[in-house]
């Protein structure tokens, strides 16, 4: 009897080790519980396939060994387990993006690097100044052309969580007091020499933070606070007012009050930690806020280029009510709140600029160092130049490549390891090289001057969205101070003005008189008087 309820006893104990051991490799493979995902950006691990190659060589072990640590079971609460010992026992994280001061706020390091000096970008401080102001140039002659055609550009800059929050900063080799030339100070002095649109909103924080009504920068994130990111939109909206002459719907902004617990993104570098229970912080404030309607008002069409921080203006205020079109291009490169893109390189950059009323650049205190991201680069040569003589130029390249041995050994490696083809490689190295100095391609460009001569597109969406008589105006959606519709003639003659200042619809022109046998005059007033007729009906 005895020896019976010891088998069985066994028999139980043996069956709960098994339970156990396999319980992480059973969950992981069938997903029997599903656990909170871990914040942070991670490079998916796939499945190994066994064969007799990959087991010889060893990579199948190597890569199955990075599966499985990916794909056990438990995981996710088994490393916030581990992120919890470590943070409270020895106050540290092992997130390489994640730099911890005093007091338990968080930075990023690269802004932490930026306010000590101890960035690459300010090893050779001369070159430096060359490159800010070659783009200060750029944005003052993109700047130019835009103004003439109806689109104010403005630049707006933030400080990092650094300058504002020096006294929690963990401790650093650097000195801020060293560094000699910081983006933020520098571009500021060159715009206001230039005469460009911006605000730079370092001295308000100060001032805000001095009067301690609100967290400019949360303890646990690295953005401004959506707080500070609404009042920032708010006085946005009133330097564009301002500057345009455009009448906008403004913002009502209630009073502040607490939350125990912060909005996202509030706690961006906090979730970066992955902790099993939340950092122990004051209480947010935060302010409610709605759109002022007005049946006076327009809503505009506005670009923003530039970092994430605009994703505080996105998640704290009610965009659509204020802006008919604000797509986003992050880091000028992905596309958001445009549901027919995704990447800037899909877009004719032209027309995106030319179809808004406001044109945003807005970079923080790091990004600052790259400023634009090659906008600037890409915006002025295609505004300036056609994009047939665009393509010219990048096949003049390609050909000069070609004819350049050790060039193209270059060129051949390039394309072997990005799986790419050798011509694919060629004109990408080609228009990387037309596109890299515009002022070197174009040389009217030279000097800060503003060429009279422009690129066609121009011209052609300029007459798209906003000629009133367009049926793509951009500014029907809402008002637009008084327009009085002109009689049948004024109207036809505003059309043939169009004509005459687009030269692809002028050649349309001149073959249809040519067909018809009818003078050029003839034909652009039957068009005219065509398309003002079809409007009618509509």
């Amino acid at each position: 009897m005895r020896r019976t309820k010891g088998k069985r006893l066994f028999l139980v104990m043996f069956i709960i080790t098994v339970l156990f051991i396999s319980a992480p490799a059973i969950i992981g493979k069938f997903k029997l519980i599903r656990f909170s995902g871990l914040k942070g950006t991670v490079e998916k691990v796939p499945k190994p396939e066994l064969s007799f190659a990959t087991f010889y060589d060893m990579s199948f072990q190597d890569k199955a060994e990075k599966y499985v640590s990916q794909n056990f079971g438990f995981r996710e609460p088994v490393i916030r387990f581990y992120n919890q010992i470590i943070w409270e026992l020895f106050h540290k994280t092992y997130n390489d993006k994640v730099s911890i001061g005093k007091e338990r706020w968080l930075y990023e390091p690269w802004y932490v690097d930026e306010y000590f000096g101890t960035i690459n970008y300010l090893d050779d401080t001369i070159k430096l100044r060359e490159e800010f102001d070659r783009q200060s140039d750029y944005i003052y002659q993109i700047s130019s052309i835009l103004n003439a055609y109806e689109t104010k550009l403005i630049v707006l800059m933030v400080p990092g969580k650094p300058q504002i929050y020096p006294e929690y900063l963990p401790e650093h080799k650097g000195s801020p007091d060293s560094v000699t030339i910081r983006a933020n100070d520098y571009y500021t002095k060159k715009f206001e020499e230039l005469g460009i649109d911006h605000i730079n909103y370092t001295e308000w924080f100060v001032e805000q933070k001095e009067a301690d009504s609100f967290l400019l920068f949360p303890q646990t994130g690295t953005h401004w606070s959506n707080t500070a990111s609404l009042y920032a939109m708010d006085s946005l909206i009133k330097y564009m007012e301002a500057t345009s002459g455009i009448n906008m719907h403004n913002l009502s902004i209630g009073k502040l009050h607490a939350r125990k617990t912060a909005k996202t993104p509030d706690d961006d570098l906090e979730q970066l930690l992955n902790l099993m229970h939340p950092i122990k912080k004051d209480a947010i404030l935060y302010a409610d806020v709605d759109v002022i309607s007005d049946s006076t008002a327009y809503r505009p069409n506005i670009l923003v280029i530039g970092d994430s921080y605009f994703w505080n203006m996105d998640y704290s205020v009610p965009l659509d009510e204020l802006f008919n079109r604000h797509p986003f291009w992050y880091y000028n490169s992905k596309v958001y709140f445009d549901e027919n893109h995704t990447s800037v390189k899909d877009l004719n950059m032209v027309e995106e600029l030319i179809r808004s009323d406001f044109v945003i650049l807005l970079f923080s205190a790091y990004p600052m160092y790259y400023f634009s991201c090659n906008f600037a680069h890409n915006a002025l040569l295609k505004l300036y130049v056609s994009p047939e003589t665009i393509d010219s130029l990048i096949e003049e390249k390609a050909k000069s490549i070609r004819k350049q041995p050790k060039y193209m050994d270059f060129i051949i490696e390039k394309a072997a390891k990005s799986n790419s083809s050798i011509e694919s490689a060629i004109y990408n190295d080609a228009k990387y090289l037309v596109f890299k100095n515009p002022e070197n391609i174009y040389t009217e460009l030279k000097n800060r001057n503003i060429p009279q001569r422009h690129s066609s597109d121009v011209d052609k969406y300029y007459y798209l969205y906003k000629d009133p008589h367009s049926e793509s105006y951009i500014r029907n959606r809402d008002s637009y101070g008084d327009y009085i519709i002109p009689d049948m003639e004024t109207r036809i003659e505003e059309v043939i003005k169009s004509m005459k200042r687009n030269p692809e619809w002028m050649n349309t022109l001149q073959e249809k008189a040519r067909r018809d046998n009818i003078s050029l005059e003839e034909a652009m007033y039957q068009d005219a008087k065509w398309i003002i007729k079809k409007r009618n009906k509509q």
